[in-house]
């Protein structure tokens, strides 16, 4: 009699902790396989050890699936309680109502060791985004291809005119005066045009919206400058790579291959070349920004989002500060190779033990992130087609200046 009010105790004990336990989705943005490892065998099980209350569902959502995937979980009603997304979703999903605001929760929590990273998940005045992992847009260098052409790769180009003269050097053409191989490879058409010209447009000193982001700056001199560096980059006799370039296109990278001695790049294409191709990977240095006006480099981070219909705002914020603890953050992004928005964690042992990703820490001083505003990823796209138009010869960069303009300001005041 007594084994069986035993077990009865037990079921009914365990049936108690069942019934307490909340159930927390989480959806995680990319299936890089040691991230996913990472998270289901090691930081799940840690976090609900220390947390029996809540039981965890992670899954994970490839990039180029997680906006089709969001907006389909918010319209059914069925979105999870924490997601990860980009910084530049941020000011579109507040718009939407979608995000509940973290200032609570931040109030307890060491904001100041993550810098400037929460600013980027700010939109008027509340903050949104918890930032997990982030990456630069760096010049990436080949230092044998330098040293092949008496370039010195110790000391990289600091200002536009050095950049386009150690490019030229680099460039190789054929006997009919085709680019056999690039000086500096940029992509001619999306974010691969994008991303490089917004490092140079800062440079010069550019904004594309007021402080406020209800007015638009774009049109000035300093975009009309950063144009005209990057037609003088692709321009078809003097210029140092080619049109209609993809870089990321190719199975094999262009720095492996010798088809380019310098691109712009990410921290994470960096660390992949450590793993895929590890000679090459030692012949590569990686410059801090140049300067015009400022120096300034792109810089993007990716984080946490709470669901502004999350019933269990609480757990998931529980869930999202384990996460971000120091060790948890180390731990995921050296999986990946990417870049740990905490600055304790600027001399991680996984930086530290490479010059070429410890540069990504290093210039972390000179980031700027996309605007925060609710029509960014329009105007985004608004300016890289103007930007291929310009290095195409089909506007000026006086025309392509003015029509972004003229289009951003058609978004922001329909």
């Amino acid at each position: 009699m007594r084994s069986v009010l035993r077990t009865a105790l037990l079921i009914a004990c365990i049936g108690a902790t069942a019934l307490a336990q909340q159930s927390l989705t989480v959806w995680y943005a990319g299936n890089f396989q040691d991230q996913m490892d990472l998270v289901n065998n090691e930081l799940v099980p840690a976090f609900e050890a220390a947390n029996p209350d809540v039981d965890v569902t992670v899954e994970f959502i490839p990039w180029g699936d997680l906006t089709a995937k969001l907006n389909t979980a918010f319209a059914t009603g069925t979105v999870p309680d924490v997601f990860m997304h980009g910084q530049a979703a941020t000011a579109g999903l507040v718009a939407a109502d979608r995000l509940a605001p973290l200032d609570e929760y931040f109030a307890g929590f060491d904001v100041e060791d993550f810098g400037p990273t929460f600013e980027q998940g700010a939109v008027d005045g509340k903050h949104y985004l918890a930032p997990v992992y982030g990456s630069g847009n760096l010049l990436v260098y080949r230092t044998d291809l330098w040293e092949d052409v008496g370039l010195d790769p110790g000391s990289p180009p600091t200002t536009w005119e050095e950049l386009l003269d150690a490019a030229r050097k680099l460039t190789v053409r054929d006997a009919s005066g085709q680019i056999k191989r690039t000086g500096l490879l940029i992509g001619s058409s999306g974010t691969a045009i994008q991303q490089p010209f917004s490092s140079l447009f800062w440079q010069a000193g550019g904004s594309w919206f007021s402080a406020d982001g209800t007015e638009v700056t774009f049109d000035g001199p300093a975009a009309v400058k950063a144009i005209e560096f990057m037609q003088a980059l692709f321009d078809p006799t003097s210029g140092v790579t080619r049109l209609g370039e993809n870089p990321g296109a190719s199975p094999v990278n262009p720095l492996v291959t010798g088809q380019a001695a310098m691109m712009f790049g990410s921290m994470e294409m960096v660390s992949g070349l450590r793993t895929t191709n590890p000679d090459v990977f030692e012949l590569l240095a990686v410059a801090p920004p140049t300067r015009d006006v400022d120096q300034a480099a792109f810089y993007s981070f990716a984080g946490f989002f709470i669901s502004q219909d999350s019933p269990h705002k609480d757990q998931a914020w529980q869930y999202i500060s384990f996460a971000l603890s120091p060790e948890w953050l180390e731990a995921f992004n050296s999986a990946a190779g990417s870049l740990p928005p905490r600055s304790s964690l600027a001399d991680a042992e996984f930086l530290a033990a490479s010059p070429a990703l410890k540069a990504y820490s290093d210039n972390l001083q000179f980031a700027h992130g996309n605007p925060n505003v609710a029509v960014w990823v329009k105007a985004r796209d608004i300016t890289a087609a103007h930007l291929e138009a310009a290095v195409y010869g089909r506007e000026t960069a006086e025309a392509a200046a003015k029509a972004t303009q003229q289009e951003i300001e058609a978004l922001l005041n329909p």
